[in-house]
């Protein structure tokens, strides 16, 4: 596991770039799951902009380790499955699997 955040935000895991999944699975919950919720919305809850959203939902960078956990905790996941899991892809899976 990556030490610092220099790392992390190069990091690869299981071949998946995080920037790559942390986009996939951001716009799946905005979205799929709550289609309500609008970058300018969700930019005001976490007290950053909506081009900071926008970025992170075009893969251009990972937000800081504060805003990764408010994310999670605005859409009650974990940090660790809105970078590691295709969200969309598993809920496809279980539902396949009912």
């Amino acid at each position: 596991m990556p030490d610092t955040v220099t790392e992390v935000r190069t990091a690869n895991v299981n071949g998946l770039n995080l920037k790559r999944t942390l986009a996939g699975n951001l716009r799946y919950l905005r979205f799929l799951k709550n289609p309500h919720v609008s970058q300018q919305m969700l930019a005001k809850h976490l007290g950053i902009t909506q081009k900071s959203i926008s970025r992170y939902e075009c893969g251009e960078v990972l937000p800081p380790a504060y805003i990764l956990a408010a994310i999670a905790g605005y859409f009650g996941c974990t940090v660790d499955a809105l970078l590691r899991e295709n969200m969309q892809e598993k809920r496809n899976l279980e539902r396949r699997n009912t």
